[in-house]
């Protein structure tokens, strides 16, 4: 019986590195995401790997296209053993700069698109005793004025994880929540912006190029994961930090967070 692992998100970034990632002998890979081109590399790069590879395009905000979705997955696999969900969408601007529809947008991906996903495959994750991990971000640590929308609907997520922990773990199914810090993906390329700051999309780009983690790390943080079936993982050295202060030295925090949104832009998070 293969072990089956749905990814959303898988298109690019941590999903195609954590898709690369569980790709063993006896694993059948569930991939999904709503980039077309992206999911068709991501699968490219499976190719003549040991894993039985099945992709999707599909957004993780329609809730019934999600259950068009699960309905094609489970005539191929009865049970789920993992469910990663990293589908998500970012935007950088203060509070009162971002307009309602981003808003909306942001809190039906990386909140409701979860709630999907756990919905439809919940059946299946509890006929496996199988796992739940939701990615979520530092941000739910430590939260810079350009970063508020973002970091509500982690933190959003946070929460959720653990409803949802003390829900299913009646039936032996883990919920982890994975935090990681700066990461090299291609954020900047899809990330939201107020207008008229277009031109720092570059310096995000920079930004995440010279100090983000390797998208592989977080990946391999995933997968030892759902060996040890944590509930909360750092990833990288700021996120560790962060999470530090924000246990121990709390009063920082806020402190920093004036600091760094003393400017309205991604150059704050510099």
């Amino acid at each position: 019986m293969s072990r089956v692992v749905v990814i959303t998100g898988a298109g690019s970034g941590i999903g195609r590195a954590t898709a690369l990632a569980f790709a063993r002998p006896g694993t059948a890979l569930e991939l999904s995401d709503r980039d077309a081109a992206g999911l068709a590399e991501t699968r490219r790069l499976l190719e003549g790997s040991d894993a039985a590879v099945a992709g999707r395009v599909v957004d993780v905000s329609d809730a019934g296209a999600m259950r068009a979705y699960a309905a094609e997955l489970f005539e191929r696999h009865p049970g789920v053993d993992v469910l990663v969900n990293n589908a998500g969408v970012a935007f950088v601007g203060d509070v009162t700069r971002t307009p309602p529809e981003r808003w909306d947008q942001i809190f039906r991906v990386n909140v409701l698109g979860v709630v999907h996903a756990v919905q439809v495959f919940a059946p299946a994750l509890r006929a496996r005793r199988g796992q739940v991990v939701n990615v979520a971000s530092a941000s739910v640590f430590w939260v810079p004025r350009t970063l508020g929308a973002y970091a509500a609907s982690k933190r959003a997520l946070t929460g959720l994880s653990d409803a949802l922990r003390a829900e299913l773990a009646g039936d032996g199914v883990a919920v982890t929540v994975v935090c990681p810090g700066l990461v090299a993906t291609p954020l900047a390329d899809h990330l939201g912006l107020p207008d008229g700051e277009e031109s720092e999309r570059a310096r995000l780009r920079e930004l995440l190029r010279r100090r983000g983690a390797a998208p592989e790390r977080v990946a391999k943080a995933i997968v030892a994961a759902c060996e040890r079936r944590p509930r909360l993982v750092t990833v990288g050295t700021d996120a560790a930090l962060l999470r530090f202060f924000e246990r121990w030295l709390p009063g920082l925090l806020p402190k920093l967070a004036t600091q760094v949104g003393s400017r309205r832009t991604v150059r704050d998070t510099k």
